[in-house]
């Protein structure tokens, strides 16, 4: 990829908005790793937070314990989709489970559906498997983990949108390149955020082709459901890998060859990134007041639709089929050294700060959904 590609990467910065965070701004004037100063230490967890982490530790530990999930491993991916979908009935939601085949397997997305008080519908989306041999603590355990927290939280209350949450299977193993929609479909996008819950227009498409193939994403299988669902899909929030983090100077990498000025950003892996696409700039406009009450320091990275990271995962996915919508990630392979590894383990994780990440997320569901009431 050539450099004048990366010319087109754009950032902004929520910056460190938690009291004492501390960290320098970039794309600022910036300075190379030893002259950076350390970030502050963050506000003692609330006591929300501390409840979030208990429950965080557990439902990683257990993903986790069941190994790898993977197509090499398929007795444990069945049993962390069992595992994932007895803790969301136990939370008094009914589960859906969307199967689609991979060779000789038969795969599950899991979804809830959360109605609101008007059809238009944010979707919140992580993955539960792993790859290989590696059983990917922070690769998939800590956004499905993280999602299971909002999961809890959305069984008692009741937004103006629709809320899915859905848990993704094959993605680690399915081609990292985005499927491009089967010809004759249409984007399932309403209207965008910004607009006023309820106004959104309902859109669809023909009826798409089979995507019960090897290798299939199960993204690309939830995007089709929508699509033939003819779902008013507003906007989507995607859950990388969440729980890595350090305050050792370097530890934050960025891809040089397209991060337009990375070399004048921070160089400690400690806060939390939200990537964009340009068509998604008005979906992270709406959310900068959200962001600017995080507790621990965040970072918006508006990605070209030619960028690698702008091509590989659920969210790509979503992207190609009109989809406005964002990523939250701790940059993965860019400061984690064990990504996909059989090194990528519970013991590795922050747990304090992935607590802050399943709190903020909350915060962009009750921005982005609209009002709440009890349930």
């Amino acid at each position: 990829m050539s450099k004048r590609i990366g010319l087109c990467w754009t950032v902004l910065v929520a910056c460190a908005h938690a009291p004492g965070a501390g960290v320098a701004v970039p794309g600022g004037e910036g300075t190379d790793a030893a002259e950076e100063a350390r970030p502050l230490p963050l506000a003692p967890l609330t006591s929300e937070e501390q409840q979030l982490r208990q429950e965080l530790v557990s439902e990683v530990k257990a993903l986790a314990e069941l190994g790898p999930r993977s197509l090499a491993h398929t007795w444990n991916l069945y049993s962390a989709t069992d595992h994932l979908a007895r803790r969301l009935e136990v939370l008094g939601h009914e589960v859906q489970r969307h199967g689609f085949t991979v060779g000789d397997e038969v795969l599950q997305n899991l979804e809830v559906v959360v109605p609101g008080r008007t059809p238009s519908t944010l979707v919140v989306a992580a993955h539960y498997d792993s790859s290989g041999d590696s059983p990917g603590a922070n690769a998939s355990a800590t956004g499905s983990a993280v999602l299971l927290t909002l999961a809890r939280q959305l069984a008692r209350r009741q937004h103006e949108r629709s809320v899915r949450l859905v848990w993704l299977c094959n993605e680690s193993g399915a081609p990292r390149t985005a499927a491009a929609a089967p010809p004759g479909t249409q984007p399932v996008s309403a209207q965008p955020v910004s607009a006023q819950p309820g106004s959104s227009q309902l859109a669809g498409g023909a009826q798409p082709a089979s995507l019960q193939s090897a290798g299939q994403p199960g993204s690309a299988v939830y995007t089709q459901h929508v699509q033939r669902e003819q779902v008013p899909v507003v906007a989507t929030v995607t859950l990388g890998s969440l729980g890595y983090y350090s305050l050792s100077a370097g530890s934050q990498r960025y891809p040089e060859d397209l991060l337009y000025g990375s070399e004048k950003r921070t160089r400690f892996g400690n806060f939390i990134a939200v990537l964009s696409n340009a068509g998604s700039n008005q979906l992270l406009e709406a959310l900068r007041p959200t962001l600017s009450t995080a507790t621990l320091p965040v970072e918006e990275l508006i990605l070209p639709d030619s960028a690698p990271l702008a091509r590989e995962g659920p969210q790509a996915r979503f992207w190609d089929a009109g989809l406005s919508g964002l990523v939250l990630t701790d940059t993965a392979q860019y400061r984690s050294p064990h990504v996909d590894d059989a090194l990528d383990t519970p013991d590795k994780l922050d747990f304090d700060r992935l607590a802050r990440v399943a709190k903020l997320l909350d915060q962009i569901v009750t921005r982005l959904a609209g009002p709440s009431a009890p349930r």
